[in-house]
Parts: structure tokens; C-alpha cells; sequence
């Protein structure tokens, strides 16, 4: 499902609907298993052509149940591809959007941890009702299972590391002013501070001059782990700052002997 925005071409077609069959519809028969057994056999390559969608045959039933599967699944995959920073709807990073001052960053990233588990395992029950609908609908009760694999499902999946490196790089893209803990969304993406406006960083300002030393020591009192400690203190308070950054170092990949500084 396309939002506008976006176009077609020659190795990304889409399809258009006509009459009274919705795009959540096709949607739906497109995401079966029913679709995906009959393009084994329509095109047994690596690519399907507008021909081979085509000649996909159409029994039509139950579209107000497809459709509102496909909605429904399709707003499990939007929320989690908006959750990273290549979206076009990314706002914060999602470890920040429910916690106040004075929470824990492992609280965090466990409820965060928690919903996405949630999401998968909701996800899994709609693909399976939406395979079982159309297995029946064709007669294939003989020839397809319904049931969906968990690795079949193509939600991120919780990794503490990854995680955190993607918290980093929020915070980095804060630090630059590209975010900001005061606004959601993308808030500068010139070069040369033109059209820059610091006041919408009060609680955490971009660099002043947008270079961020990363070195062995710490040599400069702006460095990227000076910010860094900055930008705990300001999400998760003072209170609970040396306990997140010793989590944070952790999850990272902290060697033996290393402070979280280093």
C-alpha cells in the first residue's frame, strides 16, 4: 500500500484498483497463501511481471473481512517501519516517546521490547486468519495450511544492541539538530545553519558548531561521549544517569575494564 507521495517504474509496479474491489483487498489475496502458491506455478522465478499478477484468478468474497485485516495489518507494519530513522514518518526514537524523566533506559527498551513481541505475535494470528479466509474461499483446505511461520513475519525483532546503536544514532541526529527532544519528526536537514532555529532545542541543544570529536580520551568538554551523557541526563534524568549509562555501555558492547565513558 502506497501513500502518495510515490510513484512506479519499470522494476516497482503497482497495482491500481477499479470498480468496487479495493486496494486492501488485493492487498490482503496478494500477502496469502493462496497467491503465493498460484505465482509458483503462474512465474517459478525470482520476479513476477504485470502479466503473472494478472492472470491470478479472482473469487470474491468476504471483502469487508479482507479488507479490515489488511488495514489492520498494514498499520502493524507502518508503526514499525515508522519506528526507524529511514522513514519519511519517523518522529522519535521509540525507546523515548512513553518515558518521562526519572525512568531507566532497560525499562524502557523492555516495554518497548514487550510491544513489538505483542505486534509479532498479533500480526502472526491476522496473517493466519487472513490464509485460512481465502484457503477456503478457493477450496484448498486439502492443499494449504493457514498457519504462518513466526520467522514469516517481517517485523523487526527486539535486539538489545542493535537497539541501542539506533538510540545512538537518534541522539546523534539530535545532537546535529536534525531532531529535537522538543518536537517530533524532522527538523533540519540544510547545511551552513541556513534557516536554523535554535530555539525549538531547549531540552537538549544541537551542537553549536555541529562537529562531534569521537576520541580514544576525552579531550574536548563537547565530545560526541560528553553529549552522549547529556542527552541520558535530559531524557532519563540525573537521578538514574549513571545506572543508564553502565546499561547503555553494556549494550553496546562495553569491554572488560572499560568505564562507560570509554
Amino acid at each position: 500500500i502506497c501513500p502518495p507521495g510515490f510513484i512506479l517504474d519499470g522494476t516497482g509496479s503497482c497495482l491500481f484498483a477499479e470498480k468496487n474491489i479495493s486496494l486492501e483487498y488485493f492487498n490482503a489475496l496478494l500477502n496469502s497463501k493462496v497467491a503465493s502458491i498460484l505465482l509458483e506455478y503462474i512465474s517459478p522465478t525470482v520476479s513476477f511481471e504485470v502479466g503473472h499478477i494478472k492472470k491470478i484468478p479472482l473469487k470474491i468474497a468476504n471483502t469487508t473481512t479482507h479488507e479490515a485485516i489488511s488495514a489492520e495489518a498494514t498499520k502493524y507494519s507502518k508503526e514499525d517501519w515508522d519506528a526507524s530513522e529511514e522513514s519519511w514518518d519517523f518522529t522519535k526514537s521509540p525507546f523515548i516517546k512513553s518515558y518521562p524523566d526519572g525512568n531507566l533506559i532497560s525499562q524502557a527498551w523492555q516495554e518497548n521490547n514487550e510491544t513489538t513481541n505483542r505486534n509479532i505475535n498479533n500480526l502472526a494470528l491476522l496473517e493466519t486468519k487472513n490464509n485460512a479466509l481465502f484457503i477456503d474461499e478457493y477450496g484448498l483446505q486439502d492443499e494449504l495450511s493457514p498457519s504462518v511461520p513466526e520467522d514469516q513475519i517481517t517485523l523487526t525483532r527486539p535486539d538489545r544492541e542493535k537497539d541501542c546503536q539506533r538510540l545512538m544514532s537518534y541522539a546523534i541526529g539530535c545532537m546535529m539538530g536534525r531532531y529535537s527532544l522538543d518536537e517530533p519528526g524532522l527538523i533540519y536537514a540544510h547545511a551552513g545553519n541556513v534557516g536554523f532555529d535554535p530555539t525549538r532545542y531547549t531540552q537538549f541543544p544541537a551542537d553549536a558548531d555541529g562537529i562531534l570529536p569521537l576520541t580514544e580520551t576525552h579531550w574536548f568538554p563537547d565530545d560526541t561521549a560528553a553529549r552522549v551523557r547529556e542527552f541520558v541526563r535530559a531524557v532519563w534524568g540525573p537521578d538514574t544517569l549513571e545506572e543508564n549509562l553502565a546499561w547503555l555501555a553494556e549494550s553496546l558492547g562495553q569491554k572488560t575494564g572499560e568505564t562507560p565513558d570509554e
